[in-house]
């Protein structure tokens, strides 16, 4: 059974007790839960416009910190910037500010090595070319 909206109830409610109050010679003994339904249809009515405000200050709310994030993110990439400029990207200091250094790669490095095992360590050139006299 689907819920019914409190407007819904409200109607319902504010008419059974105008019902039983133009009644009240009839049903004499009903005078008393109709004054507590009265109370309490007044009492929902206010808190219904108390929740309704807070939804509006929940929304307002939630557009503020959407916007303080969003310029917070701005802020922090800025200051990354700057952390970056100091101490270049590949520095292992950029780690104590939780950022990550370029590092070369795995590839990069063999072919680095690759390369340094072909130089003689006179500087000459690769040391098993017959051309080296050795």
């Amino acid at each position: 059974m689907p819920k019914a909206a409190l407007a819904d109830h409200s109607v319902e409610w504010y008419r059974l007790a105008v019902g039983v109050r133009e009644n009240a010679a009839d049903v004499p003994f009903l005078i008393d839960q109709v004054d507590e339904l009265e109370r309490l249809l007044s009492s929902s009515q206010r808190i219904d416009g108390e929740r309704a405000a807070l939804d509006a200050q929940r929304q307002q709310l939630s557009r503020d910190l959407d916007a303080v994030k969003t310029r917070a993110r701005i802020v922090a990439a800025q200051v990354r910037s700057g952390i970056r400029t100091k101490y270049g990207y590949g520095s292992e200091k950029l780690t104590v500010f939780g950022m990550r250094p370029r590092r070369r790669g795995i590839a990069s490095r063999n072919e680095e090595l690759a390369g340094a095992a072909l130089v003689a360590p006179d500087g000459s050139g690769d040391p098993s070319d017959p051309g080296t006299g050795r």
